[in-house]
């Protein structure tokens, strides 16, 4: 029997995917790495911004000349406070659901509490938010998941993880732990896992469903 509810934040919680890679895409652009949108998903969608400065130093031809880290956060939360929304359906989850909840997510804590704070989510979860930057190893490793389990005195196989990412998804079952992956049907990333453990679906009301919410 589930007793916890484990939510990814970034394209879970907040529809944040689409502005945090544009403007990634457009810094990136600015210091000669040219990549497209669907190269961008791949290459960082579900990873840590430390796991993501890493792949960008690899694949730049030269030293990275500019505070990426804080140009890159500056001008997507500038971004966010125009734009941002909740995942549609996910505000109805949350006011119906009948689980303990916490969230983990890879990006840094700032920009987690920033996102939740600008939809209006930030007071569902708060004291119960896990980073990346908490744990030795971010996603497709299982520790940011067992983390939240262990500090909420939770089994892992009594968690479910509601993840968009494949490194979430990888994640989940790595922390012997079941997991929806959420794939909306307008997504650009479609990439997936068959596992017994992994539930997929493309909208939040079925998630609501299968949560049995009111």
């Amino acid at each position: 029997m589930t007793k916890l509810i484990i939510f990814d934040c970034d394209g879970v919680l907040v529809d944040s995917e689409p502005i945090a890679n544009k403007i990634l895409i457009e810094v990136l652009g600015e210091i000669g790495l040219s990549i497209t949108f669907e190269e961008s998903l791949n290459l960082f969608l579900g990873k840590s911004w430390d796991d993501c400065l890493r792949i960008i130093k690899e694949k730049l031809p030269h030293d990275i000349d500019i505070d990426l880290t804080n140009t890159y956060m500056t001008r997507m939360f500038a971004e966010f406070e125009k734009s941002l929304s909740p995942v549609p359906g996910i505000r109805d989850v949350l006011e119906n659901i009948n689980y303990d909840v916490c969230v983990a997510s890879s990006g840094p804590h700032e920009k987690i509490r920033k996102t939740l704070g600008i939809t209006g989510l930030l007071q569902k979860f708060e004291g119960r938010i896990f980073s990346a930057a908490d744990v030795k190893k971010g996603k497709p490793a299982p520790d940011i998941f067992l983390l939240a389990a262990h500090t909420l005195k939770v089994r892992p196989e009594k968690c479910l993880v509601i993840e968009d990412s494949l490194n979430g998804i990888k994640a989940a079952i790595a922390a012997n732990m079941k997991a929806i992956h959420y794939i909306p049907t307008n997504s650009f990333y479609k990439n997936t896992i068959q596992h017994k453990n992994i539930t997929q679906i493309s909208e939040m009301a079925t998630l609501k469903k299968i949560l049995n919410c009111k």
